[in-house]
């Protein structure tokens, strides 16, 4: 099944569609897809009266973009997932394909925390006691997977971004399977002390489990790490990841050795498509354009870089026009020499 074809069903409101366990549909007719574990109907209602002996249960409820209609994600009562994801961030039209694709190949748990929330005022609190510095944004990222992580009783565990998507994960997930290494992926990854992509990062539960914990315990100086790690929130994410297997002095002197054997950086070029976001900067377009030539799509303090232009998401309301795309890389083009 082609899953860039599937997604733009899904927006448009075609036919039925099926891929190998998972049917896209307006009305439910299972008679031509005998193997179908799960179902995302779309529907202007927000239920739906299913026939007992079909065996399907209604796992979760939402709405396709700004529209009347609903999705409506059922699971056949015999299927068990062997995957959660963590869809951490904000809400957005983005999350349709971003919840759809996931749900494919596991169940998905949605955790959003707006960025000023009171979820830290203890943390807040303790920091000014100690009289450290403190990160907000790497405490509110961690405490967006840790609040859920009770949820989680799949072997494997994948945390990806609200904001963005990744189509054709299969790849992605087996290396996570046949891996004892943190599977992520290599926006932004620089490996300088630990400095990881937290953008989409999957492993064993257990492993994801401990490696939130001790970012928790970190944050909240209940264990001490070198404070050059705490400069970037990736950073802290790595070293997280590792406290338990390594000692500091080892972290320092073993570096490279360290992230070979720990973590697997997967290339998003291998996706069939994606859609991943990063803060408006200077510096950030221009590191981009640099590395992956995409289209760029700015929207105030956010940039989404696409892989495939000719697949547009009009739905996504971050659409920009051919001439505006071409002011921009001309834009880029001028100071270009300055990128090492």
């Amino acid at each position: 099944m082609n899953v860039i074809n599937l997604c733009k069903d899904i927006i448009n409101f075609e036919s039925s569609i099926g891929s190998d366990n998972l049917l896209i549909c307006k009305e439910i007719n299972l008679s031509n897809y005998s193997n179908v574990k799960k179902i995302c109907l779309i529907s202007k209602l927000d239920t739906v009266d299913l026939d007992a002996s079909l065996g399907f249960i209604i796992t979760n409820i939402e709405k396709l973009y700004d529209t009347e209609y609903n999705i409506i994600f059922l699971t056949h009562k015999d299927h068990i997932d062997d995957i959660t994801f963590i869809i951490a961030g904000y809400t957005t039209k983005i999350c349709n394909i971003n919840r759809i694709n996931c749900y494919m190949y596991g169940k998905f748990i949605q955790s959003t925390l707006d960025k000023h929330t009171k979820i830290d005022e203890d943390f807040l609190g303790l920091a000014n006691k100690n009289k450290y510095i403190l990160e907000r944004n790497m405490y509110n990222q961690m405490h967006n997977i840790y609040r859920v992580l009770d949820q989680v009783n799949t072997k494997y565990c994948i945390k990806h971004r609200s904001d963005e998507y990744y189509i054709n994960m299969n790849e992605f997930i087996n290396l996570m399977k046949t891996n004892d290494k943190l599977i992520i992926n290599n926006l932004f990854f620089s490996g300088i002390e630990y400095y990881i992509s937290d953008h989409i990062f999957g492993s064993t539960t257990i492993s994801i489990k401990k490696m939130i914990n001790n970012l928790k315990d970190i944050l909240e100086r209940k264990k001490i790490i070198n404070k050059i790690y705490l400069s970037h929130t990736e950073k802290v994410f790595g070293v997280a990841y590792l406290y338990d297997k390594y000692s500091m002095v080892e972290l320092a002197k073993n570096e490279k050795q360290i992230l070979l054997d720990n973590f697997y950086v997967y290339d998003c070029e291998r996706f069939d498509d994606y859609l991943f976001s990063t803060m408006n900067s200077g510096s950030n377009i221009t590191f981009i354009h640099n590395k992956y030539s995409k289209s760029m799509i700015q929207k105030k303090f956010r940039l989404w870089i696409k892989k495939n232009v000719g697949y547009k998401d009009e739905n996504l309301s971050i659409s920009i026009s051919e001439d505006e795309l071409l002011a921009i890389k001309k834009s880029l083009m001028s100071v270009k020499s300055l990128i090492i």
